[in-house]
């Protein structure tokens, strides 16, 4: 009851904030309307006092609990241990009772069990048949021998008896020669007057003779078979104690064993071939011994392990008997019975001599609500298998050429009673029938299995992998990694579909259960006989189906899923592509655009099971590849008859090219392209490091060749970017009113390399004013990977292009100018949402950013041509500005001057030279941007950056630079010098020949300097950067390590020519 209350007791945190807060709201409701009706002033305040107080008490109750609901898994370990301790004290109290009813019963258990059964065995039979073999075999001791003969006449009669003996046997063997033996007697052993003979694992049988006639008759001294006590079984440890007891509990007793020696000598007597009737009739007698052994053993299998199977003996009038084991009675047609025909003696096939040993089991009945396997009895001289069997129905004849290992267990049948397994037995039927049911379901759903090339009856090329227990079909385009796995559960005679890719998507695994439904709920055993065999009316196992076209349906389907699945995951993996399953499309508008302009409207729609994937995402609309795998891609008329085949094609999946308007759902259509089929050798071999992946910004090194799906999926995007790009490229022709033409291949990606890509050029807006450029044409590249690449064609350049030494050359993803005088802009491909139309973005950037850096760039090259040092090749300029970099996207300007000092804030080189540079960019919102690579040593540059955007004078920006950059280097530099000299001191060399101390004594241990130093020296093993040999910075001026603390000391610009030394705190 406290567990059900304290469940019952949980309530949301927000239900009760929300109740309390409606309370207090209503409490102020009621309190507004009946506050005018109180006359009394005194009352209000009171009613108002009561009401605060009231909604005080409220929510302290409610914070109170909303702190106690911090501890409430606390409250809930209580529960749970409470619960617990419930559970045991109830296992308790229960031990408690049965320990009670046990001391009650104790005395009735005490009572001793008499062994009723033996001894009326013994008092009524005289024989005690149930005692134990240990006992039984100490007791039978051999006789003891008696003393010598003393007499004469005793040696006598010894002598004769013994020549007696002699001419038995000599007469025994000369009939032996005589009779007819049967093959199984390979060992027949005369002694004493008698001919012992077995057949190994069933029967010991002994004959002798009536007299030394020629003509005397055969007489059957015992016949016992294996399962006899006096008989030893070396076998019998190889046998499970469950079979030991079944085979103990139907061994023949010593009644039986008389009676079957008098039926045995019946036999012998009757018969013109005693020895033959002799081993016919005891081998009958071991082969239905043997059906009733595995009868019983079936029933323990029945309530143990297998309660679908039934075990059934079967008999007609002739007591031909047999057993019958029936299993999957599910897979029997609707009407509950197998068509099974009778069978013939003859076989056409490697199963049918291996499951058909003998024709009296053509006269039997046969089982048909089910598969079965029959165990007959038979009395063939020639074959010491204890039974023989046959399959119905019969597996197909080409099941032995595929599985000939899948005959042994059948072929190999046991001629030892102690050996008999009706499991064994029952496990290789099932897996025969089960191959059988997986090779007839292959030939079903498989087209061409002796073809090249694989299809199924959708259409979908495939490949199988096949074995006894199931098969493994794929799509050819697919990776093959995650095979759709098809077997039959033998236990249950049901199909089960597996796939590894089935527990990560939720799509894939209602695929698999829908086909695993279809096929166990469809697919029923049908036993026909074939027509062309015209020599045997063998019964052949075939399939029938419900709903043929289903299976055939929901295979493809599962297929289709599986390769989507593979398709998405790796779509998944490449940068500025997103996968969506489902995407709402409404097709009226473009449906009605193209019935005005006279176009079909047939091919508009798509499959519900369509994969799109977004590759490019603007504002307004949005581009998607779709791709259909249940769609066949029209082939192109005149490929098709230049062509020899149609598998030199890639029909499937359909590949379609659709922009929609995402400004309203469901989006409408705003344009739709199918691609026709592709030729195999048209598609580009594509490796893993031809994508560029979202976990790598850069695409990888890997040379591993990606698969047939991956390279066309790749292939098809390269041409869904060039389409979207020339439509953009058409659409801004068409506004701007300027003709577009195609202008050949080419690229820029490398130097001198073309990439393959198709260029479009069409000339420069004339109402666009973008002086000093004179531009003569623009070349746009189709670019394969997405993105704009625009090359800009000059008439001449304004200004001499300077490049720097270092730059890159090979850099796809920044704008940059060549050496021709190009203006190369590239807009890489971004997630981000695009403007809709991306050239009028270059149109800007041309106009608001390219424009005034060249008119910048006009004026420097005018002032520093005059000096001579507009050039990046300046080693033997010191001290002034020269220009590292010059193009419409940037200019660098540097200055080298000397670091006598080769002071560490300053940046020292090599050369005890340091390098200032000042980058000038363009931003349209703040103008020229100034940058210096020594931020902190210059704090005057954003003043110079203000005046140069009033005045935008170069002459003056330079004065400005050179008479600013290097005195403030300098200061910036002498004052980081002293600190770091008054923190880092370094003694004189002399100090180095003083006594060196232990490391862990004396007062210069640890992290403290040697004796006599001034300052605190650290703990580097190396040197600091700028020092060389023999090198020491300088001493403080004040003497004390506190005289100058790091990063306490600033420089503050005040003016355009008045900067500030304080400390931070004092700022």
């Amino acid at each position: 009851m406290m567990e059900t209350n304290a469940t019952r007791a949980q309530v949301e945190l927000r239900d009760v904030v929300s109740r309390c807060i409606e309370r207090s709201y209503d409490s102020i409701r009621s309190l507004t309307a009946t506050l005018p009706s109180v006359a009394s002033v005194t009352d209000r305040r009171t009613q108002t006092l009561a009401q605060l107080v009231d909604a005080r008490m409220v929510f302290e109750k409610l914070l109170a609990a909303t702190r106690w609901s911090v501890q409430t898994p606390i409250a809930e370990q209580c529960t749970e241990v409470h619960r617990h301790m419930k559970h045991f004290q109830g296992q308790l109290d229960e031990t408690t009772d049965r320990l009670h009813y046990m001391h009650a019963a104790l005395n009735e258990a005490k009572v001793p069990h008499y062994d009723l059964h033996a001894a009326i065995d013994v008092l009524y039979g005289g024989s005690y048949s149930r005692l134990p073999r240990v006992i039984h075999n100490a007791t039978m001791l051999p006789p003891r021998r008696g003393p010598r003969p003393t007499s004469d006449d005793d040696d006598n009669n010894h002598a004769r008896n013994l020549c007696r003996v002699q001419e038995i046997n000599d007469t025994i063997r000369f009939r032996l020669i005589e009779e007819d033996i049967p093959d199984l007697f390979t060992d027949i052993r005369v002694a004493d007057g008698c001919a012992t003979t077995f057949v190994a694992g069933q029967f010991h049988v002994v004959f002798t003779v009536n007299g030394r006639e020629p003509d005397s008759l055969w007489r059957v001294v015992s016949a016992r078979t294996i399962l006899s006590d006096d008989i030893r079984r070396p076998t019998a440890f190889k046998v499970s104690t469950a079979n030991l007891r079944v085979i103990a509990a139907n061994a023949p007793t010593p009644e039986h064993n008389d009676h079957l020696k008098h039926l045995v000598q019946k036999v012998v007597t009757a018969s013109a071939s005693p020895f033959v009737g002799a081993c016919a009739v005891l081998q009958d007698f071991c082969s239905r011994l043997a059906l009733q052994i595995l009868l019983a053993q079936g029933h323990g299998l029945v309530i143990a392990r297998w309660p679908a199977v039934d075990f059934r003996p079967v008999a007609d009038s002739s007591s031909n008997a047999a057993l019958d084991i029936v299993y999957w009675n599910h897979l029997a047609p609707s009407g509950g019975k197998l068509a099974v025909p009778p069978s013939s003696s003859s076989s056409s096939s490697p199963f049918d001599a291996a499951c058909t040993h003998d024709a009296t089991a053509a006269t039997l009945p046969v089982s048909t609500d089910g598969l079965c396997i029959r165990l007959h009895a038979h009395n063939n001289n020639n074959n010491a298998a204890l039974f023989s069997i046959s399959l119905l129905p019969s597996p197909p004849p080409e099941l032995a050429r595929l599985y000939p290992s899948l005959l042994e267990p059948l072929v190999d049948l046991p001629t030892d009673l102690m050996q008999v397994s009706a499991e064994t037995l029952l496990m290789a039927a099932m897996a025969v029938h089960a191959a059988s049911v997986l090779f007839c379901l292959e030939r079903t759903l498989v087209l061409g299995a002796t073809a090249p090339l694989l299809h199924l009856m959708t259409g979908e090329a495939v490949t199988v992998a096949r074995s006894p227990r199931s098969f493994r079909i794929s799509r050819v385009d697919s990776t093959g990694q995650s095979p759709l796995e098809v077997s039959l559960d033998v236990r249950t005679g049901r199909f089960v579909v597996l796939c590894l890719v089935a527990a990560r998507s939720r799509l894939v695994h209602g695929a698999t259960s829908q086909l695993e439904t279809v096929l166990n709920t469809q697919c029923k055993v049908h036993a026909a006989i074939p027509v062309s065999s015209s020599t045997s009316s063998t019964s052949r196992l075939t399939l029938v189906w419900e709903d043929e076209p289903a299976v055939h349906s929901a295979l493809a389907f599962a297929l289709r899923e599986i390769v989507a699945f593979e398709l998405s995951c790796f779509a998944a993996s490449c940068a500025h592509v997103e996968v969506q399953r489902h995407v709402q499309i409404n097709w009226d508008k473009y449906i009605n655009f193209r019935q005005q302009t006279g176009n079909s409207i047939d091919a508009l729609s798509l499959s519900p099971h369509a994969l799109f994937f977004q590759i490019v995402r603007n504002k307004e609309s949005s581009g998607y590849l779709v791709v259909e795998f249940d769609r066949l891609a029209d082939l192109d008329t005149a490929d098709v008859v230049a062509s020899a085949t149609e598998h030199e094609y890639v029909r499937s999946p359909s590949f379609s090219l659709l922009q929609l308007q995402t400004s309203s759902i469901p989006c409408a259509v705003q344009f739709f392209q199918r691609f026709p089929a592709f030729r195999k050798d048209a598609i580009p071999p594509s490796t893993a490091r031809s994508y560029v992946s979202k976990k790598r910004k850069h695409t990888t090194d890997d040379d591993v060749t990606l698969p047939f799906l991956s390279a066309l999926f790749l292939h098809v995007i390269s041409l869904c970017h060039e389409r979207i790009q020339l439509q953009h490229y058409v659409n801004f022709a068409r506004r701007r009113r300027v003709k577009i033409k195609y202008a050949g291949q080419g690229g820029t990606a490398l130097a001198g390399v073309t990439t393959g890509e198709q260029i479009v050029s069409f000339p420069f807006p004339e109402r666009f004013t973008v002086a000093p450029l004179a531009i003569k044409a623009v070349h746009g590249h189709l670019r394969k990977c997405g993105g704009f690449e625009m090359c800009v064609q000059l008439t001449a350049v304004p200004f001499d292009f300077v490049a720097p030494t270092t730059s890159n050359t090979s850099s796809t993803t920044h704008h940059s100018a060549t050496a021709a005088g190009h203006l190369i802009f590239r807009y890489p491909p971004v997630q981000k949402f695009q403007p809709d139309n991306p050239l009028e973005t270059f149109m800007a950037d041309l106009i608001t950013h390219v424009k005034p850096m060249a008119e910048f760039g006009v004026k420097l090259q005018r002032t520093l041509s005059a000096v001579g040092r507009y050039t990046s090749s300046a080693a033997d300029i010191r001290d002034h500005f020269y220009v590292e970099r010059a193009d419409p996207f940037g200019f660098v300007l540097a200055c080298r001057t000397s670091n006598p000092k080769r002071c560490v804030a300053a940046g020292s080189s090599v050369d005890n030279l340091v390098t200032y540079r000042v980058t000038i960019e363009y931003n349209p919102k703040s103008k020229f941007v100034l940058s210096s690579s020594h931020k902190a040593e210059h704090p005057l540059l954003n003043f110079i950056q203000t005046a140069f955007n009033l005045h935008a004078d170069s002459a003056q920006l330079l004065e400005a630079l050179e008479r600013t950059t290097i005195p403030l280097g300098i200061l910036s530099s002498t004052v980081s010098s002293q600190l770091i000299s008054a923190k880092c001191y370094r003694h004189h060399a002399n100090a180095a020949l003083e006594k060196p101390q232990h490391p862990t004594s004396g007062p210069g241990g640890g992290k403290k300097g040697g004796k006599g130093g001034k300052g605190m020296r650290l703990g580097y093993k190396v040197k600091l950067p700028g020092e060389e040999k023999g090198y020491y910075a300088e001493k403080s001026y004040g003497g004390d390590d506190k005289s100058f603390v790091p990063a306490e000391l600033l420089l503050i610009p005040r003016s355009q020519n008045h900067i500030r030394l304080t400390y931070a705190d004092r700022c």
